[in-house]
């Protein structure tokens, strides 16, 4: 199925949009921040980082933010707009995109039990906001069930061996979970570059599977001089391939969405 006829329409709607990178170092934050950065361009969005202990999107962004998930925790079961406002980077002019990180310090991440995580998603959908979430890649029953809140899930793959090897075990899982065309969608990164073969493959395994599949350029440079000045890659280099390709897919839900 065509990346435009993703059912993801009720996005508008408060839903949650999670990333997952089938292992470490494929691009998942990378493609989460740019991901919710393209949809805040047009709404408010909450983007969440899921990796307790090894956060990553403030790193991306180069920003230590002064109110983070430790201090929501204990005030998760009467989110309002006003909590989320304090989460916003108006230094960064990221428009409407909010960022609620784990502590950066680990000793403060780990009085954090992951369950607030889930208990975080729910109240982001009962304010009716957009979120987007970068998974914990640790199969667990926290994942279990931060995957079973999502209205659509982004696999994340690269071209290499242990990726191939990887996504495989993840999408057993993840079909066994019951993730499918409609609300499945495989991102193979850093496509076009000399793995031709291994592309291959990961064309092949997705075909026999039926599910969704998106191809991002390999824009190292321009993904590179974005984490240097700390903002989104759809914001410093739009006009670039893995931009016009982010901003395709949201353009796909925003049009899915209207014919709703």
């Amino acid at each position: 199925m065509p990346v435009s006829n993703m059912k993801v329409s009720s996005i508008k709607e408060g839903k949650t949009i999670g990333v997952l990178g089938v292992k470490g170092g494929v691009g998942s934050s990378t493609f989460a921040l740019n991901l919710a950065s393209a949809l805040a361009l047009g709404e408010k969005v909450n983007l969440v980082d899921g990796n307790l202990q090894q956060p990553d999107l403030a790193t991306l962004l180069n920003v230590s933010p002064r109110f983070n998930l430790q201090d929501l925790s204990p005030r998760l079961d009467g989110l309002t707009e006003e909590m989320l406002a304090s989460m916003s980077l108006p230094e960064k002019d990221l428009g409407n995109l909010t960022l609620i990180t784990p502590p950066l310090v680990l000793d403060q991440a780990l009085t954090i039990s992951p369950y607030a995580l889930v208990n975080l998603l729910a109240g982001l959908r009962q304010l009716n906001h957009t979120t987007v979430i970068d998974l914990p890649k640790i199969m667990d029953q926290t994942l279990l069930d931060l995957l079973d809140s999502l209205s659509h899930l982004f696999l994340l793959i690269e071209a290499t061996v242990p990726a191939i090897a990887a996504a495989a075990r993840w999408l057993k899982v993840i079909s066994d979970l019951g993730f499918a065309g409609e609300n499945l969608t495989i991102v193979l990164n850093r496509a076009g570059g000399k793995n031709k073969e291994i592309e291959g493959q990961i064309l092949q395994m997705v075909k026999d599977r039926d599910f969704n599949l998106v191809k991002l350029a390999n824009d190292f440079k321009e993904v590179e001089n974005a984490a240097v000045v700390g903002l989104p890659l759809v914001l410093t280099a739009p006009r670039c391939a893995y931009s016009r390709s982010l901003k395709n897919i949201v353009a796909s839900i925003s049009l899915e969405y209207s014919r709703s």
